[in-house]
């Protein structure tokens, strides 16, 4: 059987939505405005490190890569890709192809100079990618409260309907469609600093791009007096069923004070819908963390043991390094050094279902 690679382009389209039902199950004009989205819309990159696998006239396998911003110390700034949306027909799993996609996509990141590409997805693919030459930055631990114990009276209120007082600060939480994306970013600018960390740049541009997803569904929690004072985000995808078994997600949480964000976990654990919400911890405070416990999340912490760790969050990163026949000089350079380090790194935002 023999698998051709090539890149992707606009007749592939059909293609592309069929095979990722596999993955994305928006149905054919939900997985095609996805793709267009993430791989035309995205306002980092294009599609060109997406990586398609045919068996004569039929697609088997894709691995794409799509474009993220990142902020170093100083102001540094650099585009560096994320993997995403792989997915091998059910008679391709299990053997070399998707190494072989991988490969495929290293040699474009390379001929480009790309010196890294991230990868926030599934963990049991872990040990495999580690032996060929990932590098890994985590697990951490992740809170989880039981949705499902709150009974039948907790319906989900209408966006722009009654709004919901602040327990410990009496303040108006209100849920939104959307809320302007410039006025978030300006809210995250103010309370979110982290000048000597690398992190996502979540300004305008991105959250305008992240808010128009054709796939999520998102729930907009805001606190405002005369400017934008508290905001949180969580998700869920238009395909999960309220009751089926994937977590609500808090996507962003920030306010000006620490009162204000208990309150907006608060009314998140009471009112969103789902079985259960989460939140990555790696990069909340300690007193959030305690907020946390206090409104009874239960935190999961990394063991250390693969098996007992293996539904945690990871980043894995590959180095992009020249090839033999290249002169040193040819290898991906980044600005922003120290990347294999954990503590070089603020992932508030960038939960793997931010891009889902």
């Amino acid at each position: 059987m023999s698998v051709t690679l090539s890149a992707a382009n606009t007749r592939h389209a059909p293609a592309i939505a069929e095979l990722q039902e596999l993955l994305w199950q928006g149905g054919t004009d939900g997985n095609l405005a996805y793709l267009d989205w993430k791989y035309t819309r995205n306002p980092y990159l294009d599609n060109r490190y997406v990586v398609l696998a045919w068996d004569g006239p039929d697609l088997v396998g894709m691995v794409g890569a799509f474009g993220a911003l990142w902020e170093g110390p100083g102001g540094v700034r650099e585009m560096l890709p994320c993997l995403a949306d792989t997915v091998l027909a059910p008679a391709h799993r299990g053997g070399p192809l998707f190494g072989h996609m991988l490969d495929e996509l290293a040699q474009r990141l390379r001929t480009d100079k790309v010196p890294w590409l991230l990868d926030f997805g599934d963990q049991p693919a872990g040990p495999a990618m580690r032996m060929r030459g990932w590098r890994s930055v985590g697990p951490w631990s992740v809170a989880r409260f039981p949705l499902s114990t709150r009974g039948k009276a907790s319906a989900v209120p209408e966006p722009g309907g009654d709004w919901i007082c602040g327990a410990r600060t009496g303040a108006r939480i209100r849920l939104h469609d959307e809320v302007p994306p410039d006025e978030v970013a300006e809210l995250l600018r103010r309370t979110s600093q982290s000048p000597n960390r690398l992190r996502h740049v979540r300004d305008g541009r991105f959250l305008a791009w992240r808010f128009a997803n054709p796939l999520a569904r998102h729930f907009h929690f805001s606190v405002r007096h005369d400017r934008l004072q508290g905001y949180l985000l969580a998700h869920r995808t238009l395909t999960d069923r309220d009751d089926g078994p994937t977590p609500t997600t808090v996507l962003e949480c920030e306010a000006e004070s620490l009162p204000l964000w208990a309150d907006l976990m608060d009314a998140a654990r009471c009112q969103l819908p789902g079985n259960e919400l989460l939140i990555w911890c790696r990069d909340v405070s300690a007193a959030q963390s305690q907020v946390l416990s206090n409104l009874g999340f239960s935190i999961q912490h990394p063991t250390g043991r693969l098996t007992a760790d293996v539904d945690l969050p990871n980043l894995l990163m590959r180095r992009i390094e020249a090839n033999a026949t290249q002169a040193p000089s040819a290898a991906a350079a980044t600005p922003i050094d120290g990347l294999e380090l954990p503590q070089a790194w603020d992932l508030r935002s960038v939960c793997g279902r931010s891009w889902r």
